[in-house]
């Protein structure tokens, strides 16, 4: 079929448009006619606004799947009254008042947690970033929710099942539970941020902040269930319960972020980069009515029913998207290096001086560094410096995070065991340090978060790096976790 006027002249712009991204990703000639379809499909939607984000929805959807995102996380290692009860020496009547009365497993839970945490979700990661292109979108996210949903009821269950005579045995099944529900959130993660690779640099930011918020939150119902319930097991029960609600409000969320008009623009874009199953043959062959505006905004709803449905199996040119976003990579894996060496490892086994109180270790360090980490994930939505061009002073904020190791280890950690000496001897200076800290962990880290994304330059590859940008977090939060227990021993 003879094309003519100007749909011959927007082919023939396509064509060199095309000829740019073989260039740089060394496309196949399959490949090249599924970029030349997406120009030219992008093209027509570029002369005009995108549909506006009505009342935010989206946005405030991709800060729900940020908060449940590190929901895995934070839960567990902010119930530490709820573990030290269960984990505690049986053998006493009372609970025990110095180090030197806990337990084993009391004095280094959080770090097995921590390395039960991080190690699996770095190997799914890697899973994910390799086949997601063989994978459903749908399938990840309601597999992971799925799989988080169910392994959180059977842990609020396990908090009134009575386990002082199998103590050991909860332990490991308490490990074995945290390994599970930290794959299904890393799967959950890696599918969120290339998701949010594909859209503005502000969603991404959303989750950033959404998992600051799912911080915050945890911190806070541990707070208060603390104070609501003398009973320890109760307090778990409230609390992990708490986890379950907020995964099924997220589903909710999921299923409705196809239907807003705002993120169906960009993901449709999205997928027919990415060469979903759709007859181009025909689309070609009907290209004048295909782009009439008339008959454009039907095309796009027809799309839209398919997008979370599809798959491809053309596999994204890694090497090449890593070469445009290596810098943002290893800069957001250092963020999270120091931040995992040190919290919650040593920061919450700093003991209090001036503030003798149960909530000294819930507030100072757990709530005190999610509310600073959420202030610091939330301010990129409106500063962005170092900017994306200043990558070099990015990196010097990033590597000057590593003066934290020893300013927390001569603050009062593990005073009755400690083998150092304590130059900060005031509550104000492990106050005045979490602060900073959180807060450029935050704000640092979802700088790299934005930048890596948006480097790649060609909308096909956004989602892909968009994955590993969570990728290398995860990598910082793993090795920073094993580097967390020879840490606190050291101290």
């Amino acid at each position: 079929m003879a094309v003519n006027g100007p749909i011959a002249n927007s082919m023939d712009q396509n064509k060199e448009d095309h000829d740019s991204i073989e260039e740089d990703f060394g496309s196949s000639e399959t490949d090249a006619l599924l970029a030349q379809a997406s120009v030219t499909f992008s093209g027509k939607t570029e002369e005009g606004e995108p549909p506006p984000d009505r009342y935010w929805k989206v946005y405030l959807i991709f800060y729900t799947f940020g908060m449940c995102s590190v929901l895995p996380w934070n839960m567990f290692i902010t119930a530490d009254t709820y573990f030290d009860h269960k984990l505690r020496n049986v053998t006493v009547q009372f609970e025990p008042e110095s180090d030197d009365d806990k337990t084993q497993l009391q004095t280094m839970y959080e770090s097995y947690f921590s390395v039960a945490a991080q190690v699996p979700n770095v190997l799914i990661q890697i899973v994910n970033t390799g086949l997601k292109h063989k994978v459903t979108l749908q399938v990840r996210m309601l597999t992971s929710l799925s799989g988080m949903l169910i392994l959180f009821i059977a842990t609020t269950v396990l908090t009134q099942i009575h386990t002082d005579d199998w103590q050991s045995i909860f332990f490991y099944v308490t490990l074995i539970s945290i390994v599970l529900i930290n794959c299904c959130g890393a799967l959950f993660q890696g599918s969120i941020f290339g998701l949010a690779g594909v859209l503005p640099k502000k969603y991404t930011q959303a989750i950033m902040a959404g998992q600051g918020l799912g911080g915050i939150l945890p911190a806070l119902i541990s707070i208060i269930s603390i104070a609501a319930f003398k009973d320890p097991n109760w307090s778990g029960f409230v609390y992990f319960l708490c986890a379950v609600i907020a995964i099924v409000i997220t589903v909710v969320a999921y299923v409705i972020l196809p239907r807003l008009e705002f993120a169906s623009y960009y993901l449709n874009k999205q997928n027919i980069h990415l060469g979903l199953d759709f007859d181009y043959d025909t689309w070609f062959s009907n290209s004048q009515e295909a782009f009439s505006s008339e008959q454009y905004s039907s095309g796009r709803d027809i799309i839209s029913s398919r997008s979370f449905e599809l798959k491809t199996t053309r596999t994204p040119p890694f090497l090449a998207i890593f070469k445009k976003i290596w810098i943002p990579a290893v800069l957001v894996m250092l963020v999270f290096l120091v931040t995992l060496g040190c919290f919650p490892g040593a920061t919450s086994q700093i003991d209090a001086l001036n503030w003798k109180s149960q909530y000294f270790t819930p507030v100072t360090c757990f709530l005190l560094f999610n509310s600073m980490d959420f202030v610091g994930r939330s301010l990129p939505g409106l500063i962005h410096w170092p900017s994306e061009k200043q990558l070099w002073l990015l990196a010097i904020f990033v590597i000057m995070r590593a003066i934290f190791f020893p300013l927390f280890a001569f603050c009062n950690i593990q005073s009755d065991a400690r083998t150092t000496t304590v130059i900060f001897d005031h509550d104000a200076w492990p106050i005045l340090f979490m602060t900073v800290f959180a807060f450029t962990n935050g704000y640092l880290g979802s700088l790299c978060m934005m930048y890596g994304p948006k480097k790649v330059g060609v909308d096909e590859h956004m989602e892909t790096a968009g994955q590993m940008m969570a990728l290398f977090l995860v990598f910082g939060l793993a090795f920073g976790s094993l580097l967390s227990v020879p840490f606190v021993d050291s101290i």
